[in-house]
């Protein structure tokens, strides 16, 4: 479920703070806990982290919605994830999946669903904007100067294919300008909740979800988003 106002591809340049690393120290917990959504529906959060890094989920996100009628109740998000997109790829920090459960429900009943519930909690711009104000109110108490930042690397080793397709849903789009006389393809905003089938294995590693997923690293959202989790994660 992606919403394509957010600008995915925009990047600040890729770098992170000098004390910033999400290279893996000591054993992994993976956690996969509920909590209710805007409709009092039970809603799965799922995320692997260093067993250092204690109970602070990741800011950075990606949401899924289950439609299939028939849902295991041992359904285990993290190994759901990790059969969807290779592991080989190299993120730039961890990320929480969240799993919604809607039975047979359309890509506009799950666009309908999303929007509701970021009307009611708002997006991770709230909580990143709170944990920024709590950083500064430290520092400033601490007299500390800020922190400059250094660049990290990433590389992207893709897997053998194997073909199984999932729904990748984009809505609300930003108009595309058009050269005059040009025509678009597939032109968003005649599409403005739009569905489209993508393989999670491909003969083609550039036209998986993993690639799609790669290929949105270092988003600006996802920068923040990185950079919050750690803060928390440091104040405790």
């Amino acid at each position: 479920m992606v919403r394509t106002k957010t600008e995915a591809r925009k990047s600040t340049g890729g770098k992170l703070r000098k004390d910033m690393s999400w290279t893996n120290i000591g054993p992994i917990v993976y956690h996969n806990n509920f909590f209710n959504d805007h409709t009092g529906k039970q809603v799965l959060m799922s995320c692997d982290c260093c067993k250092a890094d204690g109970p602070i989920p990741p800011l950075a996100s990606w949401v899924y919605y289950t439609v299939h009628p028939d849902v295991l109740q041992e359904f285990d998000g993290c190994a759901l994830h990790g059969s969807l997109a290779s592991r080989s790829i190299e993120r730039g920090g961890p990320f929480r999946y969240e799993f919604f459960f809607l039975p047979e429900a359309t890509a506009e009943e799950c666009h309908a669903h999303y929007s509701g519930e970021m009307k009611a909690r708002g997006t991770i711009w709230r909580q990143i904007r709170k944990v920024n104000r709590a950083v500064k109110l430290k520092k400033q108490e601490s007299g500390k100067e800020e922190e400059q930042n250094s660049e990290t690397e990433s590389y992207n080793r893709c897997e053998k294919a194997e073909s199984r397709p999932i729904s990748l849903v984009t809505f609300d789009p930003i108009p595309l300008e058009v050269e005059e006389g040009g025509v678009l393809k597939h032109d968003s905003m005649q599409h403005p909740v739009y569905s489209q089938l993508i393989p999670i294995r491909h003969e083609h590693d550039y036209e998986t979800l993993g690639s799609w997923m790669f290929d949105r690293m270092k988003a600006n959202w996802e920068e923040e988003a990185n950079g919050a989790t750690h803060s928390a994660r440091k104040m405790g």
